[in-house]
């Protein structure tokens, strides 16, 4: 008796809040995004129907990964409960999902039996009261023999006892023997959204650094990049600098529309997008690294530095530092456009494969903060360190205390625009990892701070020009010239105090 009441099928019509060891035969129509819970399983609600209705199911882990839109699936003891007011289809341990065909079954869409519906609330209350299903509600009733169709198991009346309390060991749930009460500690956190009045006010952010960074990196390029002397060292990795600022800032315009109105481009601009981003970070922070470099040998190691020839030289670093930024973006052909969890807005976001998405994620989280933030800090520090340290012994007073300002502005601006970023990520990172445990609203609080810092790295591209460029004298008299030959600037005299200051000023030590 026991083999025939297992072997019986439902439909989806006769599945009802509390209903336990269901076998039923559906087609998948839809899968869901794939989300984690706290402890690392991934979990999948699929859409699913039969020739009476439809109803969502929620799969755990490995097997909801071989799930595809159009398989017929058999469901052997499964079970259902009520989630979020909606009645929910689940696997239980001892239970299996196991395709049967394709694309050749008839069902219907409607009625969706997982739409909220306050009488399934209702059912299940008056079923806590009572201490036990009501047979009625649940078809649990005899089977009419004249029907030739038999009626769906009951588990509390058959032959065999079945222990239950294993699948909510080991999906974390609680069992009381009348009802299914999932734990929210094993349920995936709600994604987060900003008030449109915010949003607005981040995408009008990006266009002003935008419309700031081009004129800005674009006069540093002109200006640098026209001169007719060699260019020395830190004013060719200035230009290079220049140019990955103007990577980055020509995207802003598609996140700004991206903030208020979804990813709206596609999947080649997603990936186009996220590599010239990436490719700007990491060669932008390396060229910051170089002038570091440079300024500390002219400085520090004078002599070795004109031993050196630093013109080829730092025309190889610049190719290097190309090469390595291209290599590190790569990663970025993993974005694609997709909906969001609690949206149908799309974003473009990485898309990893879920069986090893967490690897992939940490791999390039580690080298995202070291080369990219840890090691040129590191190297920023100790260079200008070193630089400060020597010219407080070097005389003249107001070259120095303009070359400290300088440098100190330089490390400060460093910091404040990425620090609060890298920081944000690693939080993120250690929840990911499980390193530091969390609850949602922890989880909450660290998305918010990393959309947030976010556009607070993105400032970085315009202050460089300010920061490297226009706060020093020798570059405000090339601009001076540059205007001058363009027309917009009416010619001056040159004395030859003026000229004696030019020609220390180009071969000053001191941007």
């Amino acid at each position: 008796m026991a083999t025939a009441a297992t072997e019986s099928v439902f439909l989806l019509k006769d599945v009802k809040p509390g209903s336990k060891n269901l076998n039923i035969v559906f087609i998948v129509l839809e899968i869901g995004r794939v989300t984690k819970t706290k402890d690392g399983h991934e979990v999948r609600s699929c859409k699913v129907a039969d020739k009476s209705g439809s109803i969502a199911i929620s799969v755990w882990d490995e097997l909801g990964s071989l799930i595809q839109p159009g398989d017929i699936i058999k469901l052997t003891r499964g079970y259902a409960s009520i989630w979020k007011g909606c009645l929910t289809l689940y696997t239980g341990r001892g239970g299996d999902l196991q395709k049967i065909g394709e694309f050749c079954m008839v069902y219907s869409e409607v009625p969706n039996f997982s739409e909220p519906n306050p009488e399934l609330l209702t059912q299940g209350n008056q079923q806590n009261k009572s201490g036990k299903p009501d047979q009625n509600q649940r078809g649990n009733s005899p089977p009419n023999q004249n029907s030739g169709t038999p009626a769906p198991p009951d588990p509390n009346s058959s032959s065999f006892v079945l222990d239950f309390g294993s699948i909510y060991d080991e999906l974390n749930f609680t069992y009381n023997d009348s009802e299914f009460v999932i734990n929210p500690e094993t349920q995936p956190c709600n994604s987060f959204s900003l008030p449109d009045a915010v949003m607005i006010m981040v995408s009008t952010f990006y266009v002003l650094i935008f419309l700031v960074a081009i004129p800005g990196n674009l006069v540093v390029g002109l200006v640098i990049g026209l001169s007719k002397q060699t260019l020395p060292p830190s004013d060719l990795y200035l230009l290079h600098l220049a140019v990955a600022d103007l990577l980055l800032a020509v995207t802003l315009p598609l996140s700004a529309v991206s903030v208020t109105w979804g990813w709206v481009f596609g999947d080649a601009m997603c990936k186009i997008a996220t590599i010239l981003q990436e490719l700007s970070f990491y060669s932008s922070i390396l060229f910051l690294t170089c002038i570091s470099v440079d300024r500390y040998m002219v400085i520090v190691r004078a002599m070795d530095a004109r031993k050196a020839n630093r013109q080829l030289v730092s025309w190889g670093v610049c190719a290097a530092v190309w090469a390595v930024g291209a290599l590190l973006s790569l990663p970025g052909l993993f974005n694609s456009s997709s909906t969001t969890q609690n949206s149908n807005r799309l974003v473009c976001a990485e898309q990893y494969d879920p069986t090893s998405a967490d690897e992939w994620r940490l791999a390039t989280r580690i080298i995202r903060h070291a080369l990219g933030f840890l090691i040129p800090l590191a190297i920023m520090l100790l260079c200008y360190g070193v630089t400060v340290r020597r010219l407080l012994r070097v005389r003249g007073g107001f070259q120095r205390q303009r070359a400290m300002r300088v440098i100190v502005a330089v490390v400060v601006a460093f910091l404040l625009c990425w620090t609060p970023y890298h920081v944000a990520v690693m939080a993120d990172s250690f929840f990911r990892t499980k390193i530091v445990p969390y609850r949602c609203p922890a989880r909450t609080a660290v998305d918010q701070a990393m959309f947030a810092t976010q556009s607070l790295g993105l400032l970085h591209s315009c202050v460089n020009p300010v920061l490297y460029a226009f706060v020093g004298e020798k570059f405000r008299r090339r601009l001076q010239q540059f205007m001058r030959k363009a027309g917009v600037l009416e010619r001056a005299s040159v004395t030859r105090a003026s000229r004696s200051s030019l020609s220390s000023e180009i071969t000053s030590t001191v941007m």
